[in-house]
This record gives structure tokens, sequence and C-alpha cells, in this order.
């Protein structure tokens, strides 16, 4: 007894036709003589068709027969409603008008089965343990040598969901995961909108390598495009290199976003601690390239915006390009550009001028302010320097002693009190001098000086009567000088 699934359709049947004359294979495509009856179990009444016509091998079609070459055996395709479930059998006839062929008959076994396997090579534990694997409860695990899944279905070729865990598990003593690919890829991913898309609460991908290197992208496009909604994009640990990042052609990383391209937040933006090199940058056009309509960088923090801690500089920079800054700093509110302090013995800040011009250091006020605003402390400077050249504006008032030489023109009004001893030469005084003179040394010396170039001058009378004059009041102000001392 042949067995079909019950309710199954479009059922082809091959059945061996008998030349009722010759008893050979009967071949003869005569189908108007030809009728199909079927009896289904418990039903009285036959079901007969007594228009049949020639078929197409292969195809099925209701009422159509084909022979299968030269042999007897023919396709006979019977309608679906002999094959419908509610029954355990049905008979199939098929008979010539005329007799010119041997009346063929076949049941068909339609009652439905159910597999009951007690045992499997001889195991009952065996038999037990396959049909916790089919019925749904995952009480036992599966384990094969070799799975093939051939598959069409939008949701997955394999779809894994697990509420309590990890979705997959590897735990192997070498590689978890070990791909290669001989002659391809080792894993080709072609998605329409992301090929892996990762996303996790508390990292997104969490790499961790004892002695090597915790995470090698090798890529001609973007090496890693990740987006963590609620935790940590990426999480690297190496005990060598946390990252390694090389590309041949392209670019390492490529980072793009419609308004960030790279946003950090958090209580340390970017932590980096290495025994060698924090960041190593080896590139033979630009180590980092950021093109941005707006700001390269933009780092915002409580603290530091960037906390850099080298042996050596720890930071160098150089432009190169047309009349560009080495650094352009600009402070918020009270704070400044640049605060810069130096180490024990060290400068706050150490410039150097130009190659060919420009000055070591150039300040100047944008709308109210010093230039320059200069503090000693604890008994040094204000400003320690040699000054040459050209004093150009007011002085309000020096305080202290005054040694070496001035030399150059001083232009403009000098004014306030001068206290202390002014020692060396001034070239020349251009303007008004208007203060109190606590203590001048060696005027008279100068005045004797100008009363003997005075004598060998043809009228001179009015003159020395002057000088003598303004000795008296020189005389005068040593001795409130010599009070004052």
């Amino acid at each position: 007894m042949q067995y079909i699934e019950p309710g199954s359709t479009s059922q082809s049947l091959v059945m061996y036709l008998q030349d009722a004359v010759t008893g050979g294979a009967y071949v003869t495509e005569d189908q108007a003589d030809w009728t199909f009856t079927y009896i289904r179990e418990g039903v009285a009444a036959a079901v007969v068709d007594a228009t049949i016509t020639a078929g197409t091998l292969g195809t099925w079609a209701d009422g159509t027969s084909k022979p299968l070459g030269t042999t007897g055996e023919w396709q006979i395709d019977f309608a679906n409603a002999a094959f419908a479930a509610g029954v355990k059998y049905v008979k199939l006839l098929v008979t010539h008008d005329n007799g010119d062929f041997i009346a063929k008959s076949v049941v068909i076994d339609l009652e439905i089965r159910q597999a009951d396997v007690v045992e499997i090579s001889g195991d009952a534990t065996a038999a037990d343990n396959f049909e916790t694997m089919l019925d749904g409860t995952g009480g036992q695990t599966l384990s094969l040598g070799k799975l093939k899944i051939d598959a069409n279905d939008a949701d997955g070729a394999v779809d894994i969901d697990n509420s309590g865990g990890a979705g997959i598990n590897i735990l192997a003593s070498t590689n978890g995961v070990d791909i290669t690919g001989t002659s391809g890829n080792g894993i080709d991913i072609d998605g329409g909108t992301n090929g892996i898309y990762i996303e996790g609460s508390t990292a997104a991908i969490f790499a961790e390598a004892s002695a090597g290197i915790g995470l090698d992208i090798n890529a001609t496009g973007a090496g890693i495009d990740v987006h963590s909604s609620g935790g940590i994009g990426v999480d690297i640990s190496g005990d060598n290199s946390g990252l390694v990042i090389t590309s041949t052609g392209g670019i390492g990383v490529d980072i793009k976003g419609d308004t960030t391209a790279v946003a950090i937040d958090g209580t340390t933006g970017v932590y980096i601690d290495s025994s060698g090199n924090g960041i190593e940058i080896d590139a033979t056009q630009a180590g980092i390239e950021i093109v941005a309509g707006t700001i390269g960088v933009d780092i915002n923090a409580t603290t530091a915006g960037i906390t850099i801690d080298a042996a050596g500089d720890a930071v160098a920079m150089t432009s190169t390009g047309n009349n560009g800054d080495g650094l352009k700093a600009t402070g918020h509110g009270t704070g400044a550009g640049i605060a810069a302090i130096g180490g024990s013995t060290g400068h706050g800040i150490e410039a150097l001028g130009g190659g060919t011009s420009g000055d070591g250091i150039h300040a100047a006020a944008q709308t109210a302010g010093d230039g320059m605003e200069l503090v000693g402390v604890g008994g040094g400077y204000d400003l320690n320097a040699d000054i040459q050249g050209g004093l150009s504006g007011a002085v309000g008032s020096v305080t202290g002693d005054v040694g070496g030489d001035v030399i150059g023109n001083v232009l403009g009004d000098v004014r306030g009190d001068v206290v202390g001893n002014v020692d060396g030469s001034v070239a020349s005084v251009t303007a008004n001098v208007s203060a109190d003179t606590i203590l001048i040394d060696g005027v008279g010396p100068a005045f004797d000086r100008i009363e003997a170039a005075c004598d060998a001058a043809v009228n001179y009378e009015g003159l020395v009567t002057a000088i003598e004059a303004l000795e008296d009041d020189v005389d005068d102000l040593r001795t409130q000088s010599d009070a004052h001392r």
C-alpha cells in the first residue's frame, strides 16, 4: 500500500498498464476512452471521471494521463478530492472503455501517522532525549557533528531568543570562533543598513587581550561604526595594545556625523594609561585630519579639557600652513588664554622670536587693559631685562634704583616721583620732566662743567650769575636730601 499525506494536492501517480491483447506494455494515447474512478473508505458512492485527456509529464492536471516512454509506465493524475483527509484509505481505479488494457487499481494509505520511537539504535534513553530536543521544551542539548541550514525565512535561518542569558555562548580552549576563508572572506556581511549592528547597555563591543591586540581592524572603508544608546560604544583594554588600526590604502578610522562626528561625555572624556606611548600616530600624510564646517574639535569639561603628562614635551605643535599659528588659545570670562606654570627652576613661558624677524612675545590689549602685566614675587623684579632703543609714552612712578645705561631717546612725559639713585648716563631726554626730585647725586660736578664752559665764552656774565644762583638752589636741595636720609 502506497502512503500519501492526507490532504495533499497535485499528486501524480505512476501506474503500469498492460495491453489486454499482447500482454505487453500499453502505450497508446487514446485517453478519450479511459475512465478514472476512486472510492474512499466508508463512502458508498464511487466518484467517476470519464473525461480523461492527455497530460504533460512533470505537471499535474486533474483527469489527465501521459506515458513515460514505451515501457508501459504512465503518469496518472487524479483529482485532489481523492486524497482529502478524514479517511484511512482511498482506492484508485483506471479502466479502458473498450477493454484494450487490463484495468489497474491501487490503494492509497491516508491514515495520519504518529511516530512512537521507543529506541534509537537499541537505546531507549537516546529516544527519550531526542523527544525532548524536538518537543519545544528545550530539555536536552542537541549535539551535532555538523549542522547545515538551508532556509528562506525573513526572520533569519537561525533565530535565537534567550531571555535569561546570552544568545550565543562560545567557550573554547583556543579560539572562540575561528573563521578562515581560503580565497574569499572569512565573514562576508552585506546589510541593507548595517552589516553588523551591536547594541549593549554596558559595552557594545568589549575586547580584552592579555598579551596581544584587543581588536585589530583593517578596512578599506570604515573600520568601526559603533552606536551605543545607553552605555559605552567601545570599551577596549589590552596589556599590550588596546587598539591597533592599520590602513594600507585608505583611512584607518573614518568618523562622520551629521552634527558631531565624535561626542565624548563622562567623568573622564578620554583616559589613556600606557607604559609606552599613550597615542602613537605614524602617517605619511596627516596623522589626524579634521575637517569641520565650524569647530574641528570642541572640548567642554568641568575641570581640564585635555590633561597631558609626558616625560618629554607635553605638546609639540608646528604650523606649516600659510602664516598659521602654532597655538591659538582663547580664555573665557576671567580665565587666561594661556595659563602656564614653569617647573621648579623653569620658566612659565619661554618664547623665541622668528628666525629672521619677529618678537619673542608680542602682547596687545584688545579694548581696555595692559598689553603686558608683570608681577615679581619673593624679591624678584617685575621686569628683569636690558632695554635698548626708544622708550615712548608716560611713566607714572619709578621707585627704587635704576642702574645701568639707558641708551636711546626718552620721548614723552616722564611723570611721578623718582625715589632712589639714578646712576649711569642718559643719552638724551626730550620733553617735560615734571616731578619732585628728592635726591640727585652728581649735580654739583655737572654744573661745574657748565660753568667752566661758560667761562670760555665771550658774553657770559649773566649766564654765570644764573648758574651761581642755581648752585645755591642745588645746595639747598642737597641739604633737603640729607634731611630725608
